[in-house]
């Protein structure tokens, strides 16, 4: 049988990390005007024309939520074959992208609106020509930024390293000799259904052009605002998904100033601080083995060997500094290899889960997959394959490696989905009805609201979690219960 591995603790040493939904999400606010700033007082380049249209359109939304005129506004949509989608009102404007939404939903329903404004002489509905034109403009700017934020919003696993590239998805889509932004192609119809097509900046009108030159000044501004981590760069080497590209992102980021070009020595000191706290557990646990024979030895023979074993460790370090170097570079060397040679139509499907698929629904070619597509997949099964197939004499070492890359990989872009779990159990589990304070009522919940994640988890990691020793864990505290 194969001996195994030594359970090794998880210390992580991770660095503080900003939520990033709300970052982001001020790209598509500023954009559309509905954002505030000031100064000294007085408002920041304010935006008023931008901020009135998604104003309007909320009030038509809230317009057609009263008595009869839902049922009018539905029969008119039958009628003229819009989309059958209700408008939705932005109550109170905190869930992130509503104003974008709402511009959506009253685009897909102009003509019906249009149709009932013909008799009814209502002012919420008096909306002229060039209006409805800036509301398209604007809703197909804010729908294609906030696809980012949704990416951002739903916390998919393991997305470590893709801040930087939702960051630059959204500037080469901001890019002024780019594709452009999708828009909808008129008429807004069932039939033929309802479609989007890139329209450039140039093809806008001012006000669209304005608003897409504010986006893209937020968005430099954003892309600086929480600072890169060592961890991310950390995830960049180490990630599957992105390690073929990765020196592209890398050079991009060290371009726009964002990396400072010094991400391989910073990943290499990362992991040189993480072996030494592991290789100290290991020499730790060896002590502890052979504690009883060395108080037998006498007391000189036992000078002698602390003597012997200080040069001994000196010695040992830099050799141990050379081992974590190579340790590292091997590991990053063949992720990369993979990342090159990965099908990845084949591995999902190998590995139970969907295919990757186009907006129409047909499956994507795999020339035709790109990093952004990929942050959907639980990568989990290959980190666990990568450690059964390495040979018996490097095994010890990559899974360190592995487990080291793993902690970093698994850091999310944003808490929202933590934040909306406690502020539902809030409504029955309280501090004074549960006699427990935040620091242990939170924790309870999200482990109760994520159980059955978390027994995914475990059954997906259950080969590594043989090499992790929670019992050395101290960053945990056991609570009787």
């Amino acid at each position: 049988p194969e001996p195994p591995l030594t359970r090794i603790p998880v210390t992580q040493n991770m660095h503080s990390r900003l939520c990033d939904m709300h970052n982001l999400s001020k790209v598509v606010r500023w954009c559309l005007g509905t954002l505030t700033k000031s100064r000294g007082k007085r408002p920041f380049e304010p935006f008023p024309k931008g901020k009135e249209t998604v104003m309007k359109a909320n009030k038509i939304a809230k317009f057609f939520n009263y008595g009869q005129r839902r049922t009018q506004l539905r029969e008119m949509s039958m009628h003229v074959k819009c989309p059958l989608v209700h408008p939705h009102v932005n109550v109170n404007g905190t869930r992130v992208t509503a104003e974008v939404r709402v511009l959506s939903q009253v685009v897909m329903k102009e003509r019906a609106i249009k149709s009932i404004a013909a008799t009814d002489k209502s002012t919420q509905l008096m909306i002229g020509d060039e209006t409805w034109i800036f509301v398209k403009e604007l809703e197909g700017i804010g729908y294609a930024l906030s696809k980012y934020i949704y990416i951002v919003q739903t916390e998919k696993c393991y997305t470590g390293a893709y801040r930087l590239i939702v960051y630059l998805n959204i500037r080469e889509l901001l890019h002024r000799e780019g594709k452009g932004v999708p828009m909808f192609v008129e008429p807004v119809s069932t039939e033929p259904p309802t479609k989007r097509q890139p329209v450039k900046y140039e093809d806008l009108t001012e006000f669209g052009k304005q608003a897409w030159s504010r986006a893209e000044s937020e968005l430099e501004k954003r892309i600086r605002k929480n600072p890169w981590t060592v961890d991310e760069e950390v995830a960049m080497f180490g990630d599957v998904r992105l390690a073929k590209e990765q020196k592209r992102y890398l050079d991009i980021g060290a371009k726009l100033d964002i990396l400072d070009g010094e991400s391989v020595n910073h990943v290499i000191n990362e992991f040189q601080d993480y072996y030494d706290e592991t290789q100290a557990y290991k020499a730790s646990l060896q002590t502890r083995t052979n504690m009883q024979e060395r108080n037998s030895k006498h007391q000189s023979s036992t000078h002698a060997s602390e003597f012997g074993h200080f040069i001994q460790e000196s010695t040992v370090e830099e050799k141990q500094s050379q081992q974590a170097n190579k340790v590292i570079a091997k590991c990053v060397e063949i992720i990369t290899s993979d990342s090159c040679e990965m099908k990845w139509q084949t591995w999902l499907e190998a590995h139970g889960q969907s295919k990757l698929k186009n907006e129409d629904g047909t499956i994507k070619n795999e020339e035709d997959i790109h990093a952004i597509d990929l942050i959907q997949v639980d990568i989990g099964p290959y980190y666990a394959e990568f450690i059964d197939k390495t040979d018996l004499g490097n095994r010890e070492d990559m899974a360190t490696c592995v487990a080291f890359l793993m902690a970093r990989l698994g850091h999310n872009m944003a808490e929202s989905f933590n934040e909306r779990q406690i502020h539902v159990s809030n409504q029955v589990r309280t501090a004074s009805r549960t006699s427990l304070k935040d620091d242990i009522l939170e924790p309870t919940v999200l482990l109760r609201m994520n159980s059955d994640w978390v027994h995914e988890r475990l059954a997906a990691y259950s080969s590594v979690l043989e090499h992790i020793n929670f019992d050395v864990e101290s960053m945990f505290e056991v609570i009787d219960e």
